[in-house]
């Protein structure tokens, strides 16, 4: 049972506020004394444990390292297209962890708004190292390949993509996450950390025991992957609002809290690092959660866990004897947690209603089944903050439309802020109609206005109360609703929106038009505040019969 974060004392707070930013401080302190003037980070030359120093002295305020830092590695660990080059920089990461690097370089480029680093590091994710089929994180690179994945890569991977934007790579990695989470047999004792094209794999390799399986009730178990887990799908339910993202961010992190003790026994193993990270991701989106006493917790933890020279090392048991490498690896990772820790402690219970989980929205998963799984035709720019994209999809030879209303920034394109909903093509118009013909639509706005203020009853609407959307609306649904409705297509159509704007009261309209190999057929879309979806096509008392059919009701 969760309990309000806004409960934890306030002291307890501020007191691990304070021991947290000495705890940064140090670790700040002995990772500067490590980068040279021309950036270059120590022990560069013995392996590569420097990929997360752009993104940490970046979120700390020493910008200037991190650009120093950051030049050095373009100049003489990236390729051109975004890879590792061969050697050092990649010898490491070729038969484990192969997206590692990338993705936390993406995070750090992007924090320094070096864009063309972020965009190519993670475009060369998308075209070599992601399942295409199962949108999971490949674990070697591809002169090693067993097509195995595993969690924290993939996160890793979601995550960078999540900060710059690109929304195919982290859907894929959100799919694999949600068909990895529902097959696991054994919670809440064991996670199952690995997946592939056959699904969730329970019996591990020779090489991969240790990361592929995790028995919370052991000690010395891969600890890190809630944590990891919890900040990406914490991080993709702010920008979708998609509960089933928060609904296993919240789930795999009780695993943690759960498990043995000796998670926290940090000289024998400090693979719970991430859990303080994970919790912060959490307390922000659950404020009914627990998650700031676990962000408390994990501050003692790192108060302890840190060497008096200000550094960290990994595990004992894993790495006998570390190197400068190892140390650089670890406390650029734990200062990073740190700082981040702080960002919560600092604001995640104050905030506002514009915050994800802060006040009701309407659900984009009521459609999300059948928009995830459509594909992208044409995507509109934005305008005031609100930009709409038309994807058609085809289901059983029929075409289906979405338009996206992102409440955000465009470069987010598939932010689904306050609705994803359906757009659906019913039969030819009496005339044809070219994209660009817009004499009808002042019109039809004014013939609309009263649905679009929200006086949905007057305009003849039925407002999609608490029990109309109770039922689950699934893809079989929408299909066995829509699909008498929908026109045979042959070839993709071409999508345009003519015009779009959203209303005070939150609704959204849209004219869209969907042309296909000889005519073009208009349709305008309405989307109520309430969730409810309505659309319009030829004239009088069908055209309303036909709308009032295309609303989704829960049967």
């Amino acid at each position: 049972m969760g309990v309000d974060q806004a409960l934890v004392p306030e002291q307890e707070i501020r007191a691990a506020q304070e021991s947290l930013r000495k705890v940064r401080a140090r670790g700040v302190r002995w990772l500067l004394d490590r980068v040279a003037d021309d950036g270059k980070p120590g022990a560069a030359d013995i392996r590569n444990g420097y990929y997360r120093m752009p993104w940490v002295f970046a979120v700390v305020g020493e910008r200037e390292v991190a650009a120093r830092v950051l030049s050095w590695i373009e100049r003489t660990t990236l390729t051109a297209e975004g890879d590792l080059r061969e050697g050092v920089p990649r010898e490491a990461f070729v038969h484990r962890w192969a997206t590692y690097p990338h993705s936390l370089l993406a995070q750090g480029a992007w924090a320094l708004e070096r864009y063309d680093t972020a965009l190519a590091l993670v475009n060369t994710m998308r075209t070599t190292f992601q399942d295409p089929e199962t949108g999971g994180s490949y674990m070697e690179r591809p002169e090693a390949r067993s097509r195995r994945q595993f969690i924290f890569p993939t996160a890793q991977m979601g995550l960078a993509a999540l900060a710059s934007g690109q929304s195919d790579v982290a859907e894929g990695a959100f799919g694999w996450f949600d068909r990895l989470w529902a097959a696991q047999p054994e919670l809440p004792d064991v996670l199952y950390a690995s997946g592939g094209p056959q699904g969730l794999r329970t019996v591990a390799d020779h090489d991969d025991e240790f990361i592929g399986k995790v028995d919370f009730r052991q000690p010395r178990q891969a600890f890190y992957n809630p944590g990891i887990s919890a900040a990406f799908l914490s991080r993709c339910y702010m920008v979708t609002r998609n509960e089933r993202a928060k609904e296993i961010a919240t789930g795999i992190l009780k695993l943690s809290a759960g498990g043995t003790q000796d998670q926290y026994s940090w000289w024998e193993s400090r693979q719970i690092c991430k859990f303080g990270w994970g919790s912060a991701m959490a307390a922000e989106i659950d404020p009914a959660g627990d998650h700031i006493r676990h962000v408390l917790r994990m501050a003692r933890w790192y108060v302890e866990s840190q060497r008096e020279d200000g550094s960290w090392v990994p595990s004992g048991f894993l790495v006998p004897e570390p190197d400068d490498s190892h140390a650089i690896e670890k406390t650029t990772e734990h200062t990073l947690w740190v700082s981040l820790m702080l960002t919560t402690l600092a604001g995640a219970t104050g905030r506002g209603p514009v915050a994800a989980g802060r006040r009701p929205e309407p659900r984009h998963d009521h459609f999300g089944r059948v928009a995830r799984r459509a594909r992208r035709v044409s995507h509109s720019g934005g305008t005031g903050g609100f930009s709409a994209g038309v994807t058609v999809g085809h289901h059983r030879g029929r075409a289906v439309a979405m338009l996206v209303s992102n409440q955000g920034s465009p470069a987010f394109s598939f932010r689904l802020g306050h609705a994803a909903r359906l757009v659906l093509g019913r039969r030819r118009p009496p005339a044809r109609e070219r994209a660009g013909t817009v004499a009808s639509l002042a019109h039809r706005r004014r013939r609309d206005r009263p649905r679009i203020s929200g006086r949905a009853r007057r305009a003849g609407a039925r407002p999609a109360g608490p029990g109309r959307l109770a039922a689950k609306i699934t893809e079989h649904h929408l299909g066995r609703v829509w699909t008498p409705r929908l026109q045979p297509t042959g070839p993709a159509p071409d999508i345009t929106v003519v015009h779009h704007e959203i209303a005070a009261s939150g609704a959204v309209v849209a004219d869209v038009a969907i042309t296909f190999t000889a005519t073009t057929q208009r349709v305008r879309m309405i989307v109520l505040p309430s969730g409810e979806l309505g659309g319009r096509w030829g004239t009088g008392r069908a055209r309303r019969r036909r709308a009032a059919a295309c609303t989704p009701q829960a049967r």
